[in-house]
């Protein structure tokens, strides 16, 4: 295995493992560091009452954990390696969760957990084991992900913008099966659909201006053309997906229509030359902007601008995630400028697109003041120069790292 390969599966490891920390933890509220309750997860095994859906969340969760953990292994090894190794790391870090839990308020640590975790990452374990030794020493999959991506510059930003509205669309990122929750994820379809007069055009036009984006971010990203249809769309679902199972979001119908609409890309993708995606991307991106910022609330009433930043952001969960959905078209919008001008990036900062940067932000906040329902916040502007900044610092930081490799080498 290769050191670029060794990298990629130890990060994609630690990020799936803080993923199960979050989703384990969460809320994380009132911790209060207490040893003497660590003997609850012991004795409550009869008393603790389990669903089917928890059952299975808490099996299959740890799966991809024990696939990842077994493939770090450089050389080959029996069977009973890997999904020892796996069994074990799966066991070790549910053990530190479910201990985590008895000292939080309202939690309920089960030995079941922890049983069904190391039982899950065992199973993982054991499938990369047999697909290792199947595939006649490598894992193939892992190696055509890989082939199918570019690896140059402007590749590594988009796909940096595409996990920033991934991260938008499916944070507060803790997962749940149970069948209430499911149904509260997709019962706004329903709603909808028995109430036409409900159906929010401004949020379709949101929706489609998104997924477009996506499509050309692919474009960048991959070296496969033939097969840019078929992860665009897998890339979609599986976002509808992750916004069913996970707390606290709800798919729309407005969100399937517009994945029905985004599945033409590939006749419009015909008019747009590689000259002009960069600015397709600008447009498609304030059109963005301005349908999500300006339709209207549920309420009636018009608020004045709030002028103290980030006073509501860090109190609340939905807070959280606006920064995330602030965030992300102004990284889009950096990153069309790199494309545009289609040079190194430099070390001084645009100010000129700075300037309509916040003159954009700034602008939509103000006309909020003027539409029902909205709660105008000049943090969104900070928010906005943050995530234009964010990506054009991460634009040279990697160009900078590429150039040192190349002097090196």
């Amino acid at each position: 295995m290769t050191s670029n390969k060794t990298a990629y599966i130890v990060f994609a490891c630690g990020l799936y493992g803080l993923f199960l920390v979050y989703g384990t933890l969460f809320p994380i509220l009132n911790f209060a560091w207490q040893p003497e309750n660590f003997k609850v997860l012991f004795t409550n095994l009869n008393t603790v009452q389990i669903t089917k859906p928890d059952l299975i969340t808490n099996l299959i969760v740890y799966i991809p954990l024990g696939f990842l953990i077994a493939s770090l292994l450089v050389k080959d090894r029996p069977f009973v390696i890997y999904t020892l190794l796996a069994t074990c790391a799966g066991c070790v870090l549910s053990l530190s969760l479910e201990l985590l839990q008895t000292q939080l308020p309202g939690r309920v640590p089960s030995l079941l957990d922890l049983l069904l975790n190391t039982v899950g990452a065992g199973l993982g374990g054991a499938i990369f084991s047999l697909m290792k030794h199947a595939g006649s020493g490598q894992i193939v999959l892992f190696n055509r992900i890989l082939s199918i991506t570019n690896k140059d510059l402007h590749a590594k930003l988009a796909a940096s913008c595409i996990g920033v509205w991934i991260a938008s669309q499916t944070a507060p990122f803790a997962p749940s099966i149970d069948v209430g929750l499911l149904w509260s994820s997709v019962k706004p379809v329903w709603l909808t659909l028995n109430s036409l007069d409900t159906f929010q055009w401004m949020k379709l036009v949101e929706y489609l201006c998104a997924f477009i984006i996506i499509a050309l971010l692919l474009e960048y990203l991959l070296n496969a053309k033939g097969k840019h249809t078929q992860i665009f769309l897998a890339l979609l679902l599986l976002t509808v997906l992750l916004k069913i199972i996970v707390v606290s979001r709800v798919v729309s119908l407005e969100m399937l229509l517009a994945l029905l609409c985004a599945l033409t890309y590939p006749l419009l993708k015909r008019f747009l030359s590689p000259e002009i995606r960069p600015h397709a991307l600008v447009l498609l991106t304030i059109i963005y902007i301005l349908a999500d910022q300006l339709k209207p609330g549920s309420a009636a009433t018009f608020n004045s601008i709030n002028w103290i930043p980030f006073s509501g952001q860090m109190s609340s969960l939905s807070g959280f995630i606006d920064i995330l959905e602030t965030a992300w078209p102004f990284t889009v919008i950096a990153l069309a400028n790199i494309l545009a001008l289609n040079k190194s990036p430099s070390s001084v900062l645009p100010w000129k697109e700075l300037f309509s940067v916040v003159f954009l932000a700034f602008g939509v906040e103000w006309a909020q003041q003027y539409t029902p329902g909205r709660f105008p916040d000049v943090t969104d502007v900070f928010i906005a120069v943050l995530g234009w900044f964010a990506l054009h610092y991460l634009a040279r930081y990697l160009h900078l790292g590429s150039t040192q490799k190349s002097l090196s080498d």
